[in-house]
């Protein structure tokens, strides 16, 4: 077998190699350093058009595959009264209205910590409060 021969299917095998870890869910360089690709061919690789279209169709694919396994599992969280799957597509979809930097900081100025407001806790809780304080106060009268 001829030199160029070798080297047009150690290419070939090296981009089916590469492919197959897109479909995983690696992006393109971790793909190739995984395959053990040198600079060089990694250079190569990326001026092939016809390669880089296919890298791009595999990850569409990919995307379209993992988004309708969301949906899927969005149906069930949803039939379940769960909603959290649906508020991260809604974030993803429309960052500028649903995403959390959407110039809502959620009343706090901590990072990550949204301050949620109940209406009627604060009296709930101080009627609690005031409950158990007549209670105690029963007791004691009765303890006399």
């Amino acid at each position: 077998m001829n030199k160029s021969k070798e080297s047009k299917e150690t290419k070939a095998a090296n981009e089916e190699q590469i492919i197959r870890c897109i479909k995983l869910g690696m992006d393109l360089h971790t793909a190739m350093y995984t395959i053990g690709a040198t600079d060089e061919e990694m250079e190569v690789l990326e001026k092939d058009e016809k390669f880089m279209r296919r890298v791009e169709v595999t990850k569409s694919i990919l995307e379209l595959n993992l988004l309708e396994d969301h949906q899927d599992a969005m149906n069930l969280q949803l039939a379940q009264g769960k909603t959290a799957a649906v508020q991260w597509k809604l974030e993803h979809v429309n960052p500028a209205r649903w995403g959390r930097g959407n110039g809502d900081d959620g009343g706090s100025d901590i990072p990550g910590v949204v301050i949620v407001e109940i209406p009627g806790l604060e009296d709930y809780l101080n009627r609690g409060d005031r409950i158990g304080n007549d209670l105690k106060e029963e007791e004691d009268a009765d303890g006399e």
